[in-house]
Formats: structure tokens, C-alpha cells, sequence
């Protein structure tokens, strides 16, 4: 399977159905089926038309993805140019408390909340570089919205180590822990030894 081609939305829905126990081998196939309907796009009267080996090997290859660890520094979604911020210091206090709640609430749901509070748009400054901006307050919504349809070999890598940090998380005052934070960068920073810069 190609997982470049496969974004967070379809990630998150397929992983929400292999997540629920089938009742029996009836509901098994019926969930192999929607998790093959799902990343492949195609009609259920077309997966009907699969071969069964096909269906499995689509649901075999989501229950256990074999996704890419490697962080994609820079990205464009949508036409827009994002960097992700990869010191958890440089995070506002606003943009951190969003990311933990979100994590806390529902990891894989709010997937694309955290992705975005973890990214800050860039554009080509005068000399050749990139320089940081924020949206409009009316535009923010729809900007969310468009994470869903990440790639999730870019989200994976950043998304692992943000949602692992939900483990630790048991009450509101460890949101702005300073050893915290410093924990987060450090571990980082080793994640991001070798980035790779998606945006040319």
C-alpha cells in the first residue's frame, strides 16, 4: 500500500473501525470490507467485486501500517506552506493547551487539531528564506479542516511523539510543567536528527 497517498482522515476512520471487537466472523468481514472501502475510495458494490485476498491484505496492512519515522520539516497543504514547530518551547501557551486537551480528550480524532497547532504557516521572504504568519481569525477553521487531509506519512512521525505524551498527562497544572517542555524539545530534537524538507 501506498500510505503517501493515504491522509488522516482515512487513517483515523479505518483505525476507529479495526479498534472495535467484531462480534463475530460476519462482523469481521463487514468491517474488512468498510476499512477497504474507505482507502480505496471505491463503492461498496464495488468492494463486493474484490477478491477476498484483496480486502485482507488492505485490512492487514492498516491493523499493523508500516508508516515512515522520518519528520518532513516542511510541507504544502492545500497551497499553503507550513513548517512544523519542532521546539515544544517555541509552542504558545494557547496553541500547547489546545494540543494537550485535544490529546487527552481523543488522540486519533483530534489528530488534525494537534497537526495544526503544531504547524505554523511560512511564506519565501526577499532573500530566499521563509518567514512565519498567521491566519486570519475567520480563515482558521477552514485551515483545521484541511489537515484531515494530510498525508499521513507526514503526520505520523510528528503525531506519535505528541500523542504518546497522553500517557504522562494526568491533570491541568502539567501543561505548563517547565521540565515538561524541556523533556518535549530534547526528545525532539533527537527525532528531528535527519528532517526532510517537503517544499522547494
Amino acid at each position: 500500500m501506498d500510505w503517501s497517498k493515504i491522509t488522516v482522515e482515512q487513517f483515523v476512520k479505518t483505525q476507529a473501525i479495526i479498534k472495535e471487537d467484531p462480534l463475530d466472523e460476519l462482523d469481521l468481514h463487514a468491517q474488512k470490507k468498510l476499512v477497504a472501502e474507505i482507502i480505496t475510495g471505491k463503492s461498496i458494490e464495488e468492494i463486493e467485486n474484490m477478491l477476498m485476498a484483496d480486502i485482507d491484505n488492505i485490512y492487514l496492512e492498516c491493523l499493523t501500517p508500516s508508516l515512515p519515522k522520518k519528520i518532513v520539516r516542511r510541507f504544502k497543504l492545500n497551497g499553503i506552506k507550513y513548517e512544523f514547530n519542532l521546539d515544544a518551547t517555541e509552542l504558545t501557551s494557547g496553541k500547547y493547551m489546545s494540543i494537550m486537551e485535544a490529546i487527552k480528550e481523543n488522540p486519533l480524532d483530534n489528530l488534525h487539531m494537534t497537526l495544526y497547532n503544531l504547524s505554523t504557516p511560512i511564506k519565501r521572504n526577499a532573500i530566499g528564506g521563509f518567514r512565519r504568519y498567521n491566519f486570519e481569525p475567520a480563515e482558521v477553521h477552514k485551515r483545521i479542516e484541511d489537515f484531515k487531509q494530510m498525508p499521513i506519512t507526514i503526520a505520523n512521525p510528528i503525531a506519535v511523539f505528541f500523542c504518546n505524551l497522553s500517557v504522562h498527562l494526568t491533570n491541568v497544572s502539567e501543561y505548563y510543567s517547565l521540565k515538561k517542555m524541556e523533556t518535549m524539545t530534547k526528545e525532539m530534537n533527537e527525532l528531528s536528527a535527519d528532517l526532510v524538507d517537503g517544499v522547494g
